[in-house]
């Protein structure tokens, strides 16, 4: 059912001031439903640790919210899914916070994830990012 891919590319600035590209991504489908969980993530350029953050928050997001996708399902979307997101970025927070030799606002960054699938779907915004979503046909 989906076609899906993901790729970074470090902006000029970046390449000119010796800068790593900060930015993650990360996607999964998630069961034999037709779900998708998937992830963008821009690492904070004054974080000491932006890459890791970025590549932290991505990837736990997707991995957390595949196990919320056959939910979904049986549940619906609703407030429950909202409790159940703020769950999943308190938990990356938290993995975050227990990381040693820094702090959380070492690890700043954004992130953007969905988790689309037959019955519905969600759309996650945190920082400044954007998302764009709708019904798009591919031919």
């Amino acid at each position: 059912i989906w076609k899906a891919g993901a790729a970074s590319v470090i902006v000029s600035c970046h390449v000119a001031s010796g800068v790593e590209c900060q930015d993650s991504s990360a996607l999964a489908f998630c069961d034999q439903q037709g779900w998708l969980a998937a992830c963008v993530s821009d690492g904070a350029g004054t974080a000491r640790l932006a890459k890791q953050g970025s590549q932290i928050a991505s990837s736990m997001f997707v991995r957390e919210m595949s196990s919320v996708a056959t939910k979904v399902d049986g549940k619906g979307v609703g407030e429950w899914l909202i409790d159940e997101i703020v769950q999943v970025v308190l938990r990356i927070r938290d993995t975050l916070r227990q990381r040693q030799d820094s702090t959380l606002s070492d690890y700043n960054c954004t992130l953007v994830g969905c988790l689309v699938g037959p019955s519905g779907g969600v759309l996650v915004h945190l920082g400044d990012g954007l998302a764009i979503g709708g019904v798009f046909a591919l031919r």
